[in-house]
Formats: structure tokens, C-alpha cells, sequence
């Protein structure tokens, strides 16, 4: 268990705060679409987390959970691409970190599932808003979609098949992320 937690450590470390929200920090390749939700621990958490809560839940839940964040990160995406200005993003996504890491310790699934959906489309907003210039807006949208349904759908088989340490683990790494990611944002 003690790897897990310096796994955890070393992750926390690793990922540089709100990397994927930097405008413009990659190259302009498609495969960065890819890796793209990895770069940055606030995604990530909120991924595994989304995961995490449809394995808690079992049945249909472990691919709904995924797919509806997945839908909402893109009605989040419309909103940017119409145009349409929201405030107070990268506190949102601090507070999606918090929140959704917290969500995995609670017995609430209408809330959590409510929480998922809300902040899938902050998480759409801003990805949208970090496209690089040059590349095919679509096809980035697209393989960043399929890149954080197989990060949730990893983390979703990684809580099916795990004790309940897991959900302790990510809730405190999100809750220590996400707290730090609030007061630099």
C-alpha cells in the first residue's frame, strides 16, 4: 500500500498545476490532443474520479458516467465555440478537483452524478480554449475525447477490481490538489 501512496506523491509532483490550461504550450501535433488530459493533475483527478464513481455505482454506471461528463465536455466546448463567456473558469476547475474527489467518499450518487455533469462542461470550455493554432479543431476534440474516456474507463476497471483504498487515495490527492489548484487560480 505505501507504493501507492509514493505513486500518488510522485504523480502529484510530476504534473505541473493546471498544465493543461496554459494557452498554448504544445507543438502543433494531433497527438497532443492525445496526451493532453494527462499533462495537467486537475483533469486527470477529476477523470479517475468520474471513473471511479461509476464503479462505486456498478451496472450501467461504470460506462454512463464516463460517456455523460463526456457529453457535457462538450456542450462546454459548443459554449466556447459559440462564443458564449464564462467567468471564474480555472476556480471552477479547482473546485471540480475538490468536489468530484470528495463525491467518491459520499453516498450520494444523484450529487456526484449532478457534480460529473456540471463540471464536464467547464472541463470542455477550457480545453476548447487551449487548441492550438493550426490544427483541426474537430479532429483535437475528438481524440481528446476518446483519450479521457479511456482514462475513465481505466480508472472505472481499476475500482471494480480494487479495494476501497483506491477511492481513499484519489479523494485525499484530490482534495490536496484541488485546494492548492484554488489558491493559486
Amino acid at each position: 500500500m505505501k507504493a501507492n501512496y509514493f505513486l500518488a506523491v510522485i504523480l502529484l509532483l510530476m504534473s505541473s498545476p493546471l498544465l493543461a490550461h496554459t494557452d498554448g504550450m504544445f507543438n502543433e501535433t494531433l497527438w497532443q490532443s492525445l496526451i493532453h488530459p494527462l499533462t495537467g493533475i486537475d483533469h486527470l483527478l477529476v477523470l479517475v474520479s468520474v471513473g471511479l464513481l461509476g464503479a462505486k455505482k456498478r451496472g450501467y454506471a461504470v460506462v454512463v458516467y464516463p460517456l455523460v461528463f463526456l457529453v457535457m465536455m462538450v456542450v462546454g466546448a459548443g459554449l466556447n465555440f459559440g462564443g458564449i463567456q464564462i467567468p471564474f473558469l480555472e476556480t471552477m476547475i479547482a473546485l471540480s478537483v475538490i468536489l468530484m474527489g470528495y463525491s467518491l467518499m459520499m453516498a450520494h450518487h444523484y450529487f456526484s452524478f449532478a457534480l460529473l455533469a456540471l463540471f464536464g462542461v467547464f472541463h470542455g470550455y477550457v480545453h476548447v480554449s487551449e487548441i492550438p493554432d493550426g490544427i483541426d479543431s474537430l479532429n483535437y476534440l475528438m481524440l481528446l475525447l476518446l483519450s479521457s474516456f479511456m482514462i475513465s474507463i481505466s480508472a472505472a476497471v481499476l475500482g471494480l477490481f480494487s479495494e476501497n483504498r483506491i477511492y481513499q487515495l484519489v479523494t485525499w490527492v484530490s482534495l490536496g490538489s484541488g485546494f492548492y489548484l484554488l489558491a493559486v487560480s
